[in-house]
């Protein structure tokens, strides 16, 4: 729902997990389980059966909000309601998570575009908040790093950010 609370039909859903789910595999060999992602229908709603407790996540995003992230634990209602809350006019996010080779996620890792900075949370998920008309170079590289990983470099992200502000 929006901060009124009127349902945001068409805002996507994407459910993520990591666990060990071929135990007692290694790491290397866990498998994601796969929810599949949902559009939320005319009253704002998407929903799945159910899900496991350990390692997952979901996103909410819709276009001209700010998205939100959360993970799934006992504390969590089944009916849960999300309030996307409107970006302001110009502003623009940049969001993400941060994973490492075998696509666990990176706590804590410092992400940044260009002079940008921010902190990745316990699920890896980071946002950057570009203020209205602020400029980001073509050339400009998305990078990641975190203590004991070796630095993660995306030359020119910002050609890839410029081009979102096209079809905004």
């Amino acid at each position: 729902v929006d901060p009124r609370g009127a349902p945001l039909p068409g805002a996507q859903v994407e459910i993520a997990n990591r666990a060990l789910v071929d135990f007692p595999q290694v790491l290397e060999h866990a498998q994601d389980r796969q929810f599949g992602d949902a559009t939320t229908d005319a009253d704002g709603r998407a929903a799945w059966p159910c899900l496991p407790l350990l390692a997952t996540t979901f996103a909410v995003s819709c276009r001209g909000f700010a998205p939100q992230h959360f993970a799934v634990d006992a504390s969590t209602p089944t009916d849960l309601l999300v309030t996307l809350q409107p970006l302001r006019d110009g502003a623009r996010l940049v969001s993400g998570v941060v994973t490492d080779a075998r696509g666990a996620w990176v706590a804590g890792a410092r992400v940044g575009l260009g002079n940008r900075r921010t902190t990745a949370d316990a699920y890896g998920h980071f946002v950057l908040d570009l203020a209205p008309g602020e400029d980001v170079r073509d050339d400009e590289p998305l990078h990641a790093a975190a203590p004991s990983w070796c630095p993660a470099i995306v030359q020119g992200f910002g050609a890839r950010v410029n081009a979102s502000k096209e079809r905004a």
